[in-house]
């Protein structure tokens, strides 16, 4: 570790945060040199080999990313310049968009876990640690993690969203209807009752096991 992310450079030369422990070094040779050799010295192409900058056009501000001992006292004698290496970059409103619409996505994916009672533990939706359903995607807080992969997600939680109101609908319409469950009865001795699917076996064995949502 070097630096500390939103943290000041007084912070990181008084040693409160990050861990730029060489910076003893550069002190002594602070001392040797003299502070207007020292200040030069940022101006020198040797000394200055390897450090680099990323520099935010919009927001007008540098982000060290390579030196971050010699930026550090570069501030500390406050040295007017400094040779680096510089690589600018420019904000993209369509990488922008994009996070936003994958942010929406997360939310709503996070939405139907909590009223599913579930989470994502790796590539799997689970209730009480127990795997419920495989998630053919890396994991939802990878960063390359496409929007593509987000939305098939969240459409796979909100089919099995719209099976849990089904069979509920059907446990509901046997328990009240006597018509509709000597019907079931006699699909069942002919043989004719519709199959269940894949998230209908799942529910019914999750509810024999006591699971419970906020549908």
């Amino acid at each position: 570790m070097r630096g500390e992310s939103n943290y000041s450079w007084w912070e990181h030369y008084l040693g409160t945060r990050g861990d730029l422990s060489r910076l003893d070094n550069l002190k002594e040779i602070l001392f040797e040199k003299g502070l207007k050799s020292f200040k030069d010295s940022f101006q020198d192409d040797k000394y200055s080999e390897g450090i680099s900058l990323e520099y935010f056009v919009e927001m007008d501000c540098y982000y060290v990313i390579n030196g971050q001992h010699r930026a550090t006292m570069a501030k500390v004698v406050d040295a007017q310049y400094m040779l680096a290496e510089v690589l600018h970059l420019k904000f993209d409103t369509k990488k922008q968009e994009k996070y936003k619409i994958k942010m929406k996505e997360m939310d709503r994916i996070n939405e139907l876990l909590d009223r599913l009672n579930f989470k994502i533990i790796g590539k799997k939706v689970c209730w009480r640690n127990k795997s419920i359903i495989p998630l053919r995607v890396v994991e939802l807080n990878s960063s390359i993690i496409s929007l593509e992969d987000i939305v098939s997600v969240r459409k796979l939680l909100e089919k099995f969203s719209s099976s849990v109101m089904e069979v509920e609908d059907f446990q509901e319409k046997l328990s009240k209807n006597l018509f509709f469950r000597i019907k079931d009865l006699l699909l069942e001795k002919l043989g004719a009752r519709q199959r269940l699917n894949q998230f209908e076996k799942i529910i019914y064995s999750l509810k024999n096991e006591g699971w419970d949502h906020k549908l």
